[in-house]
């Protein structure tokens, strides 16, 4: 995959991460399933060779909840899978805990690479505004190409021996 097609992506999905969380809840409820040890690391994304590669640290807080953090700046997430779409609530924690953004996510078979797209919030606040018609919009949607923004490609960092 050419690193010229994914810089916009990714440069549009830290720009959401860092300020764009949309939602005053999470997408569910309570989380939907326990951490996944895969996701576990740190992993890294580097748009051009000329630029500092974009860091994503991904530790377990608890049974059900992460703490990532995303070039310095630190979240919390948890999944909120909806019939099998992988998805995550992701909860700005900068500078106290705040408002959310959704996070589709893919992650390769050999656990090395991780796609994430965020949920296209203006399409979603146009339909639902309280948790419950958020979701079940999503729920709806998911195979609607219009959910999701441009796809963000992260490569797990080897652990140090």
């Amino acid at each position: 995959m050419n690193l010229r097609l994914i810089a916009p992506a990714l440069g549009a999905l830290a720009a959401l991460l860092l300020s764009g969380c949309d939602f005053d809840f999470p997408l569910t409820a309570k989380p939907t399933r326990p951490v996944d040890e895969r996701l576990l690391g740190n992993w890294t994304c580097q748009e051009d060779k000329d630029q500092k590669p974009e860091q994503m640290n991904v530790r377990k807080l608890d049974d059900s909840t992460y703490i990532v953090s995303y070039n310095g700046d630190l979240y919390r997430a948890q999944h909120s899978d909806l019939d099998g779409f992988a998805l995550l609530s992701v909860q700005d924690l900068n500078p106290v805990p705040g408002r959310y953004v959704y996070v589709q996510y893919q992650l390769s078979t050999e656990g090395t690479r991780l796609a994430l797209r965020t949920v296209n919030a203006k399409l979603v606040l146009a339909a639902a505004k309280d948790q419950a018609g958020v979701e079940q919009f999503v729920r709806q949607n998911a195979d609607n190409p219009k959910l999701l923004g441009d796809e963000g490609i992260f490569n797990k960092k080897p652990d140090r021996p």
